[in-house]
Parts: C-alpha cells; sequence; structure tokens
C-alpha cells in the first residue's frame, strides 16, 4: 500500500516535469521501503526493485541533458569565466530547479560567487545563487541597488532571487559593482575534510552507487573527498583546447588503475610535489561519473596532491 500510494505517483510525477529534487526524493522512499521488504521474491521488494531501477534511469537521463545544456552554455562567445569575479549565466527554459544544481556546479568549478538564472515564460525571471566562501550572498545581494531584485533570499552560501524582464540586463553589472565593494572573507588553506582513505582498486561502479545514494551534493552535504595513500603516476598529461587541464593515471598495491583529473590544474600548481611518471604522490579527490562523447567512465577529481 505504500509503494502503490506514495512511490508510483512520486515516479509519475518525475516522468512528467524531471524536477531534480524529485527524483532525489523517489529515490529516497525507496531504499527507505526497500529495508521494510527483506523477502526478495515477496511482491512488494519486486516492485520496490523496479521503480529503484526507473528512478535511477531517470536521473541518468537528467544529469547528461543538464551536462549537455551546461556544455553549450559555457561555449557562449566571450566568456571567460576564469577572469571574471563573479558569475553570472542565463538560458531560456531552464526550471528554477535546474538553475540551483547548474549554480552549485560552476560555483564549485571556477571557485567564484554564481548567478543563474531561467525563463519559463513568467513575467518574473527567477534563479539561484552559490557563493565561493568568501563573501556572504545575502549581504551581497542587498547591496544591489533596490528594485533591481523584485525578490530576493537565502543564507551565506546559497540563496535565491527574482528579477522583472526590465531588470534583467542590468544585474550583472549591479552584482559586479555589489561584489567590487564588499569586503572578502580568507578562506581557510585546507578548503576539505578527508572523510576516508580508499585504494585504487575501490574506484569501482559498487562505490560509485554507494556515494550515489548521498546525493545531491552542495551547500551542507558536501561530496565525499578520499585519501589514496602513496599511489604511484603511471601517465600524466595535459588536455583540453588550450592544454590547460591534468590528468593523472594512478595505481597502487592492488594493480589497478584509475584516471584523476584537475580543471585549469598543471604540475605548477602543486610547486612542492614532483609529479613524474613513477613518484609516489598523496592524492585527495573526489569521485565522480564523465559522460564526455556519450561514453561513461568513472575518474577522480583532483582536489590536492601532497608528498
Amino acid at each position: 500500500k505504500y509503494i502503490e500510494k506514495e512511490i508510483r505517483p512520486t515516479v509519475k510525477k518525475i516522468k512528467k516535469i524531471g524536477f531534480s529534487k524529485l527524483i532525489g526524493t523517489a529515490g529516497t522512499m525507496i531504499n527507505l521501503a526497500s529495508m521494510v521488504y527483506e523477502d526478495k521474491e515477496s511482491k512488494p521488494f519486486r516492485l520496490v526493485s523496479h521503480y529503484r531501477l526507473e528512478a535511477r534511469d531517470l536521473k541518468k537521463v537528467h544529469k547528461k541533458l543538464l551536462k549537455k545544456n551546461l556544455r553549450e552554455l559555457l561555449k557562449m562567445p566571450g566568456l571567460d569565466l576564469k577572469r571574471a569575479d563573479i558569475i553570472v549565466l542565463s538560458k531560456e527554459g531552464w526550471h528554477r530547479g535546474v538553475v540551483g544544481i547548474v549554480a552549485n556546479k560552476i560555483a564549485e568549478e571556477y571557485d567564484r560567487p554564481t548567478f543563474v538564472w531561467g525563463k519559463e515564460g513568467t513575467n518574473d525571471i527567477k534563479g539561484s545563487c552559490r557563493s565561493d566562501g568568501r563573501i556572504n550572498l545575502v549581504d551581497l545581494m542587498r547591496a544591489v541597488p533596490e528594485g533591481v531584485f523584485v525578490d530576493m533570499g537565502g543564507h551565506e552560501f546559497s540563496g535565491g532571487f527574482s528579477v522583472t524582464q526590465d531588470n534583467i540586463h542590468t544585474l550583472e553589472d549591479a552584482l559586479v559593482l555589489a561584489h567590487a565593494g564588499l569586503p572578502k572573507k580568507e578562506k581557510p588553506a585546507l578548503a576539505y575534510v578527508i572523510d576516508t582513505t580508499l585504494t585504487v582498486a575501490a574506484v569501482n561502479e559498487e562505490t560509485y552507487r554507494a556515494l550515489s545514494l548521498l546525493a545531491p551534493f552542495g551547500v551542507g552535504n558536501l561530496k565525499p573527498h578520499f585519501m589514496f595513500h602513496q599511489v604511484i603516476i603511471v601517465h600524466l598529461e595535459m588536455f583540453g583546447k588550450e592544454k590547460n587541464h591534468l590528468k593523472l593515471t594512478i595505481t597502487d598495491d592492488s594493480e589497478k588503475e584509475a584516471q584523476a583529473i584537475g580543471f585549469f590544474m598543471s604540475s605548477k600548481t602543486f610547486p612542492l610535489v614532483d609529479l613524474s611518471i613513477g613518484k609516489a604522490i598523496n592524492l585527495v579527490a573526489t569521485l565522480e561519473k564523465s559522460f564526455f562523447r556519450g561514453r561513461p567512465e568513472l575518474r577522480l577529481r583532483i582536489v590536492d596532491i601532497s608528498l
């Protein structure tokens, strides 16, 4: 009865509107329900298993579409996020649930305060914002001249806002000026907490599926950070159009190999470490799945490297 009453309607609603938060909610309900039914041959357990797989498939589709739209957005002519003090992006048709995910990803990737908005056909344009940890978002939005925002709110690290059609074109300039006039905090030297130690052999689908149950990640629910002790560099290369991204292939006593990438990183990012083939390093990284060119690939995202 629980499954029929709670899970089935939620999955149907996800199919209808594709809203990321509902996908997470359905996954949580399904996982909780699966704990109740231990008999794998029972009808309730089979239903739970069916909807768990369905919710995961929907989540994968949602991630692929989001990444495709994000790649298109970042290819806009004249866009240089590395030089911007504050990032303001938009895409017509994006749901306000999606702009939050995009804002979080951009802020994490480029280490800048990020404002993302989408237009769904209503008069007021709604958006979401994320901080880089150096500035309070509420203070930043309050520093914008009165009348730019119709409404805004949130807390130090995350917020939401709405703007009229008339003021949306002045939003970026207003935010840049407000940002320039506010004091910035120093980020701590160690901006992460190591959750546990892993071996290279643990970089696998089973670990990734277990971590997916903790999603969505963001402010208040950060991605787990893993330490890989004394792994050996098997291969090193710089990739990307401008050769400004770092890729390492690492191994350890398990004799398994894993890819580790760092966007806008190079050997100069870690001046105290010898990133030569055959050298041993301590690597701090998060685990992610890339769908570049439609090919799923588990990889590590480099956070820090030490001796």
